[in-house]
């Protein structure tokens, strides 16, 4: 028979149940600062490894779909002189466009690219042709990217601007200008995925970026300017400058148009050409 002493020795020695941590307790003070430090550099990896597939992706160019972005969106962001490093150089975006001269418009009213107000002409594989007053690609052969240039007469001298509207966005679709041939031009293309838009130099078929602008997206129903001026271009959206470069390459050329991928076509419409006033 357990004496009171040795009953109350043993109720000492059982093990007491701990009461939970309040509701609403900081739970970070049962981590030590190590633990803290470790999960603050899993999280900083796992952004940094997030950027970098973005990145990839965007350069790649992202997949396409037949999004209506905005159309009161426009390029965004100052671009960095430090970020072209070919034979010419990001030029300061002029507050406006240069007043010009009555434009020549092409309603596009009719069943070929050839035969209205422009000289049309298709650079590289594939084809563009007018379709109920807008400008269409084809969607054979996938995965072409077919440009329709416009050359400029010589009466307009060498100051001139080229303007048309976005009926239809697409991605990796935008503005070609500086055209040589099929591997040798400047372009202006969108990507709805990350709302941006990029400046690539192809030379010899080898595209160099010049500069990534946003947020933007390419929007249905806005018109986009690329104003030339000696060897200077400035692109424009609603005649509101975002971004100028200056290339050797630039000077001589004389064709600007749009450019799209066959397999996501895209749409434009009312493009129109004018010289500078004083050219």
């Amino acid at each position: 028979m357990d004496t009171p002493e040795r009953t109350m020795e043993s109720e000492a020695n059982e093990p007491r149940p701990v009461d939970p941590p309040p509701e609403g307790a900081n739970q970070d003070e049962a981590l030590t600062s190590s633990e803290k430090r470790l999960l603050l550099g899993l999280a900083v990896a796992g952004a940094v490894i997030l950027l970098v597939v973005v990145l990839v992706n965007f350069v790649g160019g992202g997949s396409s779909d037949d999004s209506s972005p905005s159309a009161d969106s426009a390029p965004s962001g100052q671009p960095d002189p430090k970020a072209f490093t070919g034979d010419g150089a990001i030029a300061a975006t002029p507050s406006q466009l240069a007043p010009a001269a009555t434009p020549v418009v092409d309603d596009l009213d009719r069943d070929t690219l050839k035969g209205g107000p422009l000289s049309w002409s298709v650079v590289g594989e594939g084809d563009w042709q007018p379709d109920n007053g807008e400008l269409v690609t084809d969607t054979e052969p996938v995965g072409a990217s077919p440009m329709a240039v416009v050359e400029m007469p010589a009466k307009f001298g060498e100051d001139w601007r080229f303007s048309i509207v976005v009926e239809k966005p697409s991605d990796n679709a935008g503005l070609v200008f500086g055209v040589e041939d099929a591997e040798n031009y400047w372009e202006l293309t969108f990507n709805s995925t990350y709302a941006a838009a990029a400046v690539n130099h192809v030379r010899d078929g080898e595209s160099k970026g010049v500069q990534v602008i946003g947020p933007t997206e390419f929007g249905r129903g806005v018109s986009w300017q690329v104003q030339h001026e000696g060897d200077t271009v400035t692109l424009a959206s609603e005649g509101e400058p975002f971004f100028a470069v200056s290339d050797p390459s630039l000077e001589e050329s004389r064709k600007v148009g749009v450019i799209a991928t066959s397999g996501a076509p895209a749409t434009f419409s009312s493009p129109q050409i004018a010289a500078l006033e004083g050219s």
